[in-house]
């Protein structure tokens, strides 16, 4: 809950800039609006579900990560007017899943370094993350994973990146991206091997290069 609370608080301050934004920009907008951005972004994984189905007893349930995806972002806008670009990351993301049967609960939270990419189309973006797998944590903490015996994994990413608001100084956004894992988590496991879907939902602010 404290996730949403913080998201929704900086949601509730860039509503609260946009008309100080855009008077500011009827002031001075001699800026260049197509030059490099670059800046942190900040989201949470609010839900992740496996897609290759639950152990024998089990159902698969949906699970959500306490700590945040953070890194920094690239952008270069390509068409102000529809408001597209492409833009490269470096980042910490985690992907939850779980499964459950009662009282009995199995979630598990991955969390990976990422190389991504993603292209931005009129708002709607599509994107593809490389992820280095670090560490998966899980309900129990005695029950440990090995990275090395977790497989690099190729994510495939569709969602959205809609401007709060822009001036001199940069861009904030807020984004939401439904991910799904290409492979397995897991080497050398027969039988069940996951291949978790998540949503994730956050805010970046893009730096204007122009000014520096």
């Amino acid at each position: 809950m404290k996730k949403f609370t913080l998201l929704s608080l900086a949601i509730l301050f860039a509503a609260s800039s946009i008309s100080f934004s855009q008077l500011n920009d009827e002031i001075n907008n001699d800026y260049d609006k197509n030059a490099l951005m670059f800046g942190p972004y900040l989201g949470w994984s609010v839900a992740g579900v496996n897609t290759t189905g639950a152990p024998t007893g089990l159902k698969v349930a949906v699970g959500s990560s306490s700590s945040p995806n953070f890194g920094i972002m690239v952008y270069k806008p390509t068409d102000i007017s529809s408001n597209s670009g492409y833009a490269g990351l470096l980042g910490i993301k985690h992907v939850p899943y779980g499964y459950n049967n009662g009282a009995y609960k199995d979630f598990y939270d991955m969390s990976y370094f990422i190389v991504g990419g993603l292209f931005n189309l009129s708002g709607f973006t599509i994107g593809l993350d490389v992820s280095f797998p670090m560490t998966l944590d899980h309900i129990d903490p005695s029950y440990e994973v090995a990275s090395n015996n977790l497989n690099i994994t190729a994510d495939l990413k569709l969602g959205g990146m809609f401007k709060l608001f822009e001036n001199k100084y940069g861009i904030f956004n807020i984004f939401i991206n439904a991910g799904y894992m290409v492979n397995e988590v897991h080497k050398n496991v027969v039988g069940l091997n996951p291949k978790p879907a998540h949503i994730e939902v956050g805010l970046d602010y893009l730096f204007n290069t122009s000014n520096f």
